[in-house]
């Protein structure tokens, strides 16, 4: 079933298009499916939305959208796009 993602626990350091960068944080487990980030010592959280579909988070106050190397975060007209940061 390709894309699946690897259960367990992971973070990756991206970087909006201000320059400012954010941590996100994926935990994937048999209890848990949920999306961290971090920026500005402020972190938000979401459970993964199932009946969305694959790489959307969300709660009462956001959704987070997690495509391919971005990370879309949406609060009311608030939206903030982030980007994979390239390791060297």
């Amino acid at each position: 079933t390709g894309g699946e993602v690897k259960a367990g626990e992971y973070t990756d350091r991206y970087v909006a298009e201000d320059g400012s960068s954010a941590l996100v944080t994926f935990k994937n487990s048999d209890k848990e499916n949920t999306i961290s980030v971090r920026s500005n010592n402020k972190t938000i959280s979401a459970p993964r939305k199932a009946d969305k579909g694959e790489g959307v988070y969300g709660n009462y106050d956001f959704e987070i959208v997690a495509k391919n190397d971005s990370v879309i975060i949406t609060q009311g007209n608030n939206v903030i796009a982030l980007k994979k940061a390239r390791v060297n």
